[in-house]
C-alpha cells in the first residue's frame, strides 16, 4: 500500500500591502488518498509572526517590512513541504495641507506635503498646489496624498477675512501753485501713493496740473484701496506792456489773460486799462483773478528825458579837401535828423557822409524812445582848395613844380620812390630819371603829376623852341635884376616871381609879344633862393635866383 501523503499549496503570488492592509491566502492543497487532513499556515519573517491552521488566512500587516507566508499540508501525519510566498510592506505617507487665512476677494493657494502627487476635492487641480477664488469662511478641501501607491488624505480649512472699506473724499478745486490735504477711512493704517506719507491725512505737494492719487488701508492682513482726485485750476495768464514816456508824458498800462484786475501804484482808472504819469520811472503791479484764482505782473514805466544831441567831440568846425567825402558821427539819440544849410539831408543813421561843394553848416536833432532834442547841434563844414596837378620842368640840375601854393609842401618821386620833401617848389637833383611830384598844401594833396624825364646838368627844357634867348643877371643880385626874353615868334607871356617859402610876390602880364625887356629892384627882399616863373602860351619855365 501506499503511503499517503500531501502536497502543500495556496493561492497568491510574492505581493506588496501597504501598511494596516491585508492579504487573503487560500489553500489549494492536494493529498494522495483526497483532501489533506490539515494545514498550518506561517505568517513570519517580520514583527509580529503568527500561525494558524486555518484554511483560509487575512493577515494584516501593520508593520513597515518584509514578511513571508508559508503553508504546510499533513495527510496521515504525513507533512508536505513548506510552500512560502514574500510580502512586502509599504509605508503609508503623512499627507498634511495649510489652512490658509484669506481676504475677501482673494484666491486661496493649498499646498499638500508629506506625499509624492496629491489629488484634491472639489474640482481642485494641481500637486502639490492647487488655487481657488470666491471662497467662504469655513469652506474645507480634502487632499490625497499617494506615496509609492499608498495613500493618506488630509483636509483645509479656508478663512476667510473681510477686506476694509476705505473712502477719501475729494477736496475743493485748488488754484494751480497751492496744495491741500487729503483724509482717508475706513481701515487701520494707510499708505499714500507718490509718498504723501502713511497717515489718514496728508497733504500734497504744491500742484500746478490736475493729480489723482491713490491710499490703501489696511486691517489687519487685509486691505482695500480708494482713488482721490484733486482738481486743479489754473492761473490766469497775466500780461501787461512796460512803456516808455517822455518826461511829462502819460503812460497807459494795459492788461490781459484775466477775468478781472486790481492795480497797486499811483493810476487812474480801473479795470483792464489804466494811466499813471511817473515823472522816474517807475513799476506798478496789477493782479488778474479768473475762476477765483489769481496771479500778477509788473509793468515798469520809463521816463526819458530829451536827448542833448552833439557831434562827436563836439567840434565847432571841420574841413575837407574838395572833392573828398566827410563823416559827421553824432551822440545822445537813437534817431538822428540832419540838415544842411537848413535843409534835410539825412535821417535814421547817427554818421552823417557826404561830399561838400563849398562851406556848409551841417545840423543835427535827434529822438530817444520817442522823445525829440530840445535843439539842434551845429557843425560848420569848410571845404580846402586841392592844389592842382603840377607838371615838372627843369633847368640846369633843378626840378620845378608848375603849382606853386604858399606854405605848401612838395613830395618829389623818382621812379616811384619818395626822394625828397621840399618847402620850395623846386629839387635839386643828382641823378638823371623819370620824375614825379605832388604838391600838399593844408592837408590837401594834389594828384601825381605825369613823370618827368630830367638829365643831369642840363638847361631849360624847351620842348616847343618858343624861347630864342632868356637872360636873368646879375645873379646873384644884391638888388637889381635884369630879364631879357626873346621869342621866337610872338607869344601870352606872363612872369612871376616867388619868394623862397612859395609865395608869390610879383606878377606881370606882356600879352602877345616877341621879346621882353624887364628891370627889376629887390633891394628889400631877404637874402635866399628866388624862383622866376616864366609861362609863354601854355608852356611854364622857371628860373633860380640867388638875392644875396
Amino acid at each position: 500500500n501506499l503511503t499517503p501523503s500531501a502536497t502543500a499549496n495556496f493561492t497568491s503570488s510574492d505581493s506588496t500591502v501597504c501598511v494596516g492592509g491585508s492579504l487573503t491566502y487560500t489553500n489549494t492543497s492536494t493529498a494522495t488518498a483526497g483532501s489533506p487532513d490539515s494545514v498550518r499556515w506561517t505568517i513570519g519573517g517580520g514583527t509580529p509572526s503568527t500561525s494558524t491552521s486555518t484554511t483560509t488566512v487575512s493577515p494584516v500587516f501593520n508593520t513597515v517590512g518584509n514578511y513571508t507566508v508559508s503553508l504546510v499540508a499533513y495527510k496521515s501525519g504525513n507533512a508536505s513541504s513548506a510552500v512560502t510566498k514574500s510580502v512586502r510592506v509599504k509605508a503609508i505617507p503623512t499627507t498634511g495641507v495649510n489652512s490658509p487665512t484669506v481676504c475677501s476677494g482673494q484666491t486661496a493657494t493649498l499646498t499638500g506635503t508629506g506625499a509624492t502627487t496629491y489629488t484634491w476635492s472639489g474640482g481642485l487641480t494641481g500637486s502639490p498646489s492647487a488655487t481657488t477664488s470666491a471662497l467662504s469662511t469655513g469652506t474645507t478641501y480634502v487632499v490625497t496624498g499617494t506615496t509609492s501607491g499608498c495613500s493618506s488624505t488630509a483636509t483645509a480649512t479656508i478663512t476667510v477675512n473681510p477686506s476694509p472699506t476705505v473712502l477719501s473724499t475729494p477736496p475743493a478745486a485748488i488754484c494751480a501753485g497751492t496744495s491741500t490735504s487729503l483724509t482717508a477711512s475706513g481701515a487701520t493704517t494707510y499708505n499714500w501713493s507718490a509718498s504723501l506719507g502713511s497717515t489718514s491725512t496728508v497733504n500734497t505737494p504744491v500742484l500746478d496740473t490736475t493729480t489723482s492719487y491713490v491710499v490703501t488701508g489696511t486691517t489687519g492682513s487685509c486691505t482695500g484701496t480708494a482713488s482721490v482726485t484733486v482738481t486743479v485750476t489754473p492761473l490766469p495768464n497775466v500780461a501787461v506792456n512796460s512803456p516808455t514816456i517822455c518826461a511829462g508824458g502819460t503812460a497807459t498800462l494795459t492788461a490781459s489773460g484775466a477775468g478781472s484786475y486790481s492795480w497797486t501804484g499811483s493810476v487812474a482808472g480801473s479795470g483792464a486799462t489804466v494811466t499813471a504819469t511817473p515823472v522816474v520811472l517807475t513799476t506798478y503791479t496789477v493782479t488778474g483773478t479768473t475762476s477765483g484764482c489769481t496771479k500778477t505782473a509788473t509793468a515798469t514805466v520809463t521816463v526819458s528825458a530829451a536827448p542833448t544831441v552833439s557831434v562827436v567831440s563836439n567840434p565847432v568846425s571841420a574841413s575837407v579837401c574838395a572833392g573828398n567825402a566827410i563823416s559827421l558821427t553824432a551822440s545822445g539819440a537813437n534817431n538822428y535828423t540832419w540838415t544842411q544849410s537848413g535843409s534835410t539831408s539825412g535821417t535814421g543813421n547817427s554818421v552823417l557822409t557826404f561830399t561838400p561843394t563849398d562851406t556848409v553848416t551841417v545840423g543835427v536833432s535827434g529822438l530817444l524812445t520817442g522823445c525829440t532834442s530840445a535843439g539842434n547841434s551845429t557843425t560848420f563844414v569848410s571845404v580846402k582848395s586841392v592844389p592842382s596837378t603840377p607838371s615838372i620842368t627843369q633847368s640846369t640840375d633843378t626840378l620845378y613844380s608848375s603849382t606853386i601854393v604858399v606854405g605848401a609842401s612838395y613830395e618829389w618821386y623818382k621812379t616811384g620812390t619818395l626822394v625828397a620833401t621840399t618847402a620850395v617848389p623846386f629839387y635839386k637833383i643828382t641823378s638823371s630819371g623819370d620824375y614825379t611830384v605832388k604838391v600838399i598844401s593844408n592837408g590837401c594833396s594834389s594828384t601825381l603829376s605825369s613823370p618827368f624825364t630830367a638829365s643831369v646838368a642840363t638847361g631849360i627844357k624847351n620842348s616847343s623852341n618858343l624861347i630864342k634867348a632868356f637872360e636873368v643877371y646879375p645873379n646873384p643880385t644884391e638888388g637889381r635884376l635884369v630879364i631879357n626874353l626873346s621869342l621866337n615868334s610872338n607869344s601870352n607871356v606872363q612872369l612871376a616871381i616867388f619868394s623862397p617859402e612859395g609865395r608869390e610876390f610879383y606878377a606881370k602880364a606882356f600879352g602877345t609879344t616877341k621879346s621882353v625887356n624887364e628891370e627889376l629892384f629887390l633891394n628889400k627882399l631877404s637874402k635866399g633862393i628866388y624862383i622866376i616863373k616864366l609861362t609863354v602860351d601854355n608852356e611854364v619855365f622857371y628860373h633860380k635866383i640867388i638875392k644875396d
